[in-house]
């Protein structure tokens, strides 16, 4: 096997010519020797290095002969040639390629290969190598090239004039094998490192054993690149700051992100931070160092809880009162976090009862929307129905109440042709069903729920032509009966999926009700009450939130809030559905 440097020296050394099609072939052959050399050190070997070019399209690729090329490049005035290409043999020790941060410290190893062969490359007519990046999170990591080739001409006066032929090349860097390769790195969960959870560690044992295992066998990634970038983000949450270097954040776990927000909260608490004290509501000065305690549970199964901290005593207990209870919310990767559902706030309907009959009448008044949808939620689960078909109910329960008036405006400015009154028609007796004797379900027809035709029809009309941006597809199938092909329905004499079925219209009310919940609605059902009296206060959670902050150099920020600063991140709480057309998954739930 050649090494690198053998194969960068045979690069440039390899013969030359005065044809665009040699020097092309040159420039890709010493990309090639620097991918090489790149691997090399991101791996700390060559083992596994596997180079391959996928042509994009019918365009020469560099494989391809000379007589090709020269017949493709003689007589072009410019050209754009698009690759992909691959560096390793698709094993998972290299799967950390997968992930974008890597990729671009690769392409940017490569520059460096190249800057350091500058002077021999101007020859070959390499006018431009450089990293292109989509977005802040450095998405599709490409190495663009631009050679520029010249050409005599004559122009219209007949004298001969240099014409500058400019030839881009973008080669898109992609990990050569399957995704799920990359899955156990992608999901690092702190119940993988050993001795992290179902335990109390000071916030010096907890971070010794992060490092510990990320220089260990056990890490899921190789990449030397890969492990320092993941300490340096460990050594960076321990300092007493809350913006660090951004470095691999992008591509980190949101469970990962829980080791971090624990060591940063452990850190700022143990230096007494003015802000942190003010923001959990304690004393400033009032904690010894020696006594700031983080515990992660084994087992995620407490929903408003990531981890805890104890600060004032030697040996807490978990779950003892007095201790922080955090819960972790990344938006790295996109301006929302994960959602808070009703039956994680309250317990059961006797709960959500208590809250609102304990309001004053004058805040109750504004309370009775959420009331009705909290209780909605609520009332699903404790008849052991699928809770993320509630919407039916909640739209049933808004329509029947003082703000029905407000809700029918909000029906009327998301949903298409469609009657409030035949809608109301059909919650009450969908709801009626679904939560009689039927079976727990969620796929099945409207056919089998409705019992009269015209308002039947009705539905059907108002699911083709709400579903999705494509009425046209479903509203040929409204006379078509559903069969039943394994644990799907179809439309009968067709391959189509039936439609008109309960999740999809659990769908078109679960929009009506998010509606209701926005600013710039009619109803205006503002949830920030509610998640303030029974997460914030009630329960005492704060939250911490982790975001990417910056355009020149990006940093990881930190954001800590509870009920002492809570309205200063956010004063409005709306609903927000991860559902879409044919997917009732997740229950309609609080954007906070």
């Amino acid at each position: 096997m050649i090494n690198s440097h053998q194969a960068l020296t045979n690069a440039s050394t390899a013969p030359r010519g005065g044809t665009r099609a040699w020097k092309f072939k040159r420039v890709m052959k010493l990309i090639e020797a620097a991918a090489a050399k790149a691997f090399e050190i991101q791996y700390g070997s060559s083992d596994g290095f596997e180079y391959n070019i996928i042509n994009e399209g019918r365009q020469v690729s560099p494989s391809d002969n000379i007589f090709e090329l020269n017949k493709f490049f003689a007589p072009i005035k410019r050209a754009t040639l698009n690759y992909k290409f691959t560096v390793d043999n698709g094993s998972s020790n290299y799967c950390d390629m997968y992930f974008r941060t890597p990729r671009v410290a690769f392409i940017n190893s490569i520059i460096k290969e190249l800057n350091d062969r500058r002077s021999l490359i101007n020859s070959w007519n390499l006018d431009t190598y450089e990293l292109k990046t989509s977005g802040q999170n450095m998405k599709n990591p490409t190495l663009y090239i631009r050679l520029m080739f010249e050409s005599r001409i004559k122009n219209k006066k007949g004298k001969v004039v240099i014409q500058k032929i400019p030839v881009n090349v973008n080669l898109a860097l992609k990990y050569a094998g399957k995704n799920e390769s990359a899955k156990e790195l992608k999901e690092l969960k702190p119940s993988k490192i050993d001795g992290l959870t179902d335990t109390w560690l000071s916030p010096e044992q907890f971070k010794t054993k992060v490092i510990t295992y990320i220089d260990s066998k056990y890490f899921p990634s190789k990449n030397i690149m890969v492990k320092e970038a993941y300490k340096e983000m460990v050594n960076a949450s321990f300092k007493n700051q809350l913006r660090d270097s951004a470095s691999i954040a992008s591509d980190l776990s949101s469970e990962f992100f829980e080791v971090l927000s624990a060591l940063k909260a452990a850190r700022l608490l143990q230096s007494n931070n003015s802000m942190i004290m003010k923001i959990f509501g304690i004393p400033v000065d009032s904690i010894e160092a020696r006594k700031v305690k983080i515990y992660i549970p084994q087992k995620a199964n407490e929903p408003l809880t990531d981890y805890e901290i104890s600060y004032d005593k030697d040996h807490p207990t978990y779950g003892e009162n007095g201790n922080l209870e955090i819960s972790v919310k990344s938006k790295v990767r996109g301006s929302s976090a994960a959602t808070v559902k009703f039956d994680t706030m309250f317990s059961d309907i006797s709960e959500v009862n208590a809250w609102f009959n304990k309001l004053s009448t004058s805040i109750r008044r504004k309370q009775v929307g959420q009331y009705n949808v909290a209780k909605s939620a609520l009332s699903y689960k404790s008849l052991g129905k699928i809770t993320t078909l509630y919407p039916i109910r909640a739209v049933k329960m808004l329509l029947a109440s003082v703000l029905k008036g407000k809700v029918t405006s909000d029906f009327s400015s998301v949903i298409n042709h469609g009657n409030i009154n035949s809608f109301k028609k059909m919650c009450k007796e969908i709801d009626k069903k679904v939560t009689g004797g039927m079976a727990s379900v969620r796929y099945i027809p409207i056919d089998d729920l409705i019992t009269d035709a015209k308002i039947l029809k009705e539905c059907k009309t108002l699911i083709a032509y709400n579903l999705d941006k494509n009425p046209n597809q479903y509203l040929k199938l409204l006379d078509k009966e559903p069969v039943k092909s394994g644990n799907t329905y179809l439309a009968k004499g067709t391959q189509e999926k039936y439609p008109f079925s309960l999740n999809n219209f659990a769908l078109i009310c679960e929009r009506v009700v998010a509606e209701t919940s926005k600013q710039r609605s009619n109803t205006k059902l503002n949830f920030y009450k509610m998640f303030y009296d029974n997460v914030l206060t009630k329960r005492e959670v704060a939250y911490s939130v982790l975001s990417l902050e910056g355009t020149d150099e990006v940093k990881l920020e930190y954001g800590f809030h509870s009920k002492y600063n809570f309205n200063q991140y956010k004063k409005w709480i709306a609903l927000r559905s991860k559902n879409y057309a044919f997917n009732m998954q997740d229950a309609l739930a609080m954007d906070v």
